[in-house]
């Protein structure tokens, strides 16, 4: 088995989905078989990781809207930064490299 498809299955057990995305990118780049086990393992890794990114941003957002009402600016641009710089940027990051693996996994089939 290949060593990045183990890690991914290895973080996949610890439901790191984070790092378990990462050898799944490492494995699409690496490699130009990508069965049906390794297109599933690639979109369980994606959608995992997605979904923990955005009830991240879902919950600063909220927090960032709670201390705004309290009258906490200070506290809300913190919150806001984080927001911005933080977690829509590893967004950006998750999703560009998802089209490029998706890219490459498309190529590679035909």
């Amino acid at each position: 088995m290949d060593s990045s498809l183990y890690n991914a299955r290895l973080a996949q057990s610890t439901e790191n989905y984070k790092d378990m995305f990462f050898w799944m990118i490492k494995f699409v780049k690496e490699n130009k078989d990508h069965n049906s086990q390794a297109r599933l393992l690639f979109a369980e890794a994606l959608t995992k990781h997605l979904k923990f990114l955005l009830e991240s941003w879902r919950i600063v957002s909220l927090k960032e809207k709670l201390v705004l009402q309290k009258g906490e600016a200070d506290n809300a641009k913190v919150a806001a930064w984080y927001r911005e710089k933080i977690i829509e940027r590893e967004l950006k990051e998750v999703n560009d490299e998802a089209t490029t693996a998706l890219q490459t996994m498309i190529s590679a089939a035909n």
